[in-house]
């Protein structure tokens, strides 16, 4: 589908959790020109996003995927603050 899409030039826009890309399937993203890609991480701690998550190890999986994806590309994140991170509101603003 996204070589098709790629074919038409139509632009595209991934959705993820982050959660099973490596670093060849970043290489594709990156080669099929996929406009923009969100990753989802539920929290700025290990703790806080592999508890709302339910999987041990999620949180490092998706934040290599993302360091991955931005040695490639510059790709922007878009984060989204929840209450069980507001005690590190002080730290990002």
């Amino acid at each position: 589908i996204l070589n098709y899409l790629k074919s038409k030039k139509i632009r595209t826009v991934l959705y993820t959790s982050g959660y099973l890309l490596d670093e060849k399937t970043c290489h594709k993203i990156e080669e099929l020109k996929i406009a923009r890609v969100e990753m989802t991480l539920l929290g700025t701690s290990q703790g806080t996003h592999d508890k709302l998550c339910r999987r041990s190890g999620a949180f490092d999986k998706i934040v290599s995927s993302i360091k991955i994806l931005t040695s490639l590309k510059n790709y922007k994140s878009k984060y989204v603050f929840n209450l069980f991170d507001a005690h590190s509101l002080d730290y990002y603003f």
